[in-house]
């Protein structure tokens, strides 16, 4: 039941970003004035959209938790999560995305993994890539070592700390099937 409507609001989501998408673009190749005089009933409307996203910082929050909270149940399910946590040690990774105006770092410590908002004071590593490459390197589906093999990501730091993520990579590649 909560698969189902998992899937149904992701669904609506990844339509609502390509319908946005086409909408921008029309708004881009017009003149913004020409727009207005025409429409003048948009400028509320872009109010309307600003005063909806006041919700969007808590629902990241949110969706940010619920991620840690699921790698908590799996290091204490799956053992050989629970050892590719403990073989990292401590590593810290802030992610400068280059295509948002958003700092993301994921962080293992104590054999325990977590991710959020903002950067570390003192990270292990910076990987410099797109959101997209940034949530396909977190979910396995893509390996951080072709990626950086391929330039799709940029990584400062240790390549012997880099390599350390790789096993956590290989495990959630695995949990994908």
């Amino acid at each position: 039941m909560v698969l189902e409507e998992i899937d149904k609001i992701v669904g609506m989501f990844n339509d609502l970003i390509k319908e946005s998408a086409a909408v921008l673009e029309t708004l881009k190749k017009e003149e913004m004035g020409n727009i207005l005089e025409k429409e003048p009933e948009l400028l509320g409307r872009f109010f309307d959209i600003g005063e909806g996203m006041g919700d969007l910082p808590k629902m990241m929050k949110d969706g940010i938790d619920l991620i840690n909270e699921s790698m908590e149940v799996l290091a204490r399910r799956y053992d050989e999560l629970e050892r590719a946590l403990s073989d990292a040690e401590e590593l810290g990774i802030n992610f400068e995305l280059s295509d948002v105006p958003l700092g993301l770092y994921l962080e293992i410590k104590e054999g325990k993994i977590s991710i959020g908002l903002g950067e570390l004071k003192e990270p292990t590593l910076k990987i410099k890539a797109e959101m997209p490459m940034t949530i396909k390197l977190l979910t396995g589906e893509l390996d951080g070592m072709e990626a950086f093999m391929s330039e799709k990501i940029a990584i400062e730091g240790s390549a012997g700390e880099a390599v350390k993520i790789l096993p956590v990579q290989a495990f959630m590649k695995k949990l994908r099937g």
